[in-house]
């Protein structure tokens, strides 16, 4: 059988590996983010810009990484194959472990949320434990019938997830006012100062880019797909994340935006009485959503002990 016809039975494409590296970086962290960052002024986009400016780098050296193998296990498979067993085998065990760590704090995170609409499950930590294993075990079995139906899943939830960060941009856009932008520098610190801080505050923001390298055996034509899908996937990001943090403090007081829990929310407020609940929508999605991706990030990884 020749290499095309093997590849074409494949069943992770271009969307798919490119909802896998949107998916895993866009979490609930971003619904916060506008608020934390809005008493450093409009500085705080200088942050954004060295964050994002670096990550795409970052996505850079990744694509070509992933440009010299079709096999799977992304970071691993590259610290294994440049410096062997034990380096390969700390970073798989690593890379793991923040996983494994990271599900539960998701799945609470997605019953927090949910709350909103069920305000008895706040209530009751027997429903939230419940809900949340709930969650793990559901996206477990879907993960477990096969990389085919992951990678369906993950493209679904990946654009459920954008459409309300979509939607505030568009409603910025056209309702926006200038005049509730906060100052450039409120907080009188040095330049310096601002930048260290908001850069910390966004940095984590992009984690999670390398996650589309690590089915790379179940990705049609690896060498160029995942490239592709890797960098693509950064920019949208990092578009994204610029572009709806602008668009919140268009739609929301500075003074009020500094004090918000849920700035989305607020910002959604010019769409009427649904607003928020359309966020609290898009909030559980992203929390759900990366989950799946967590999950399907290291499917058919195969890590060696040294």
């Amino acid at each position: 059988m020749t290499e095309p016809a093997r590849n074409q039975r494949k069943p992770l494409g271009f969307w798919s590996s490119w909802s896998l590296t949107v998916g895993i970086m866009i979490g609930s962290g971003i619904f916060l983010l506008p608020s934390v960052l809005a008493p450093y002024g409009l500085l705080s986009f200088a942050g954004w810009a060295l964050t994002g400016s670096g990550s795409i780098c970052l996505a850079l050296v990744i694509a070509r990484l992933s440009s010299r193998t079709e096999r799977s296990g992304g970071v691993y498979r590259y610290a294994h194959d440049a410096f062997g067993n034990l380096p390969g085998f700390l970073i798989a065990w690593g890379y793991w472990a923040a996983y494994w760590v990271a599900m539960p704090a998701m799945a609470i995170a997605f019953v927090g949320y949910l709350g909103v609409f069920i305000p008895a499950i706040n209530a009751s930590v027997v429903w939230q434990v419940t809900l949340a294993l709930g969650l793990i075990w559901t996206l477990s079995l879907v993960n477990a019938r096969g990389i085919k139906e992951a990678g369906t899943l993950q493209l679904v939830m990946t654009l459920l997830k954008l459409v309300p960060l979509l939607l505030t941009i568009g409603l910025a856009a056209t309702t926006g006012d200038a005049g509730n932008l906060p100052e450039v520098n409120p907080t009188g610190e040095g330049p310096v100062s601002v930048l260290t801080a908001t850069a910390l505050l966004t940095m984590w923001a992009f984690s999670g880019l390398e996650a589309g390298t690590m089915p790379a055996a179940d990705v049609t034509n690896p060498k160029t797909t995942i490239p592709r899908a890797i960098i693509a996937g950064t920019l949208a990001v990092t578009f994204i994340y610029i572009a709806s943090t602008y668009s919140v403090m268009l739609l929301v007081p500075a003074e009020t935006l500094v004090g918000s829990s849920s700035p989305f929310a607020d910002a959604a407020l010019g769409f009427g009485a649904w607003g928020p609940g359309l966020i609290a929508i898009g909030a559980m999605i992203s929390t759900a959503g990366r989950s799946t991706e967590r999950f399907s990030s290291q499917v058919k990884c195969r890590w060696r002990w040294p």
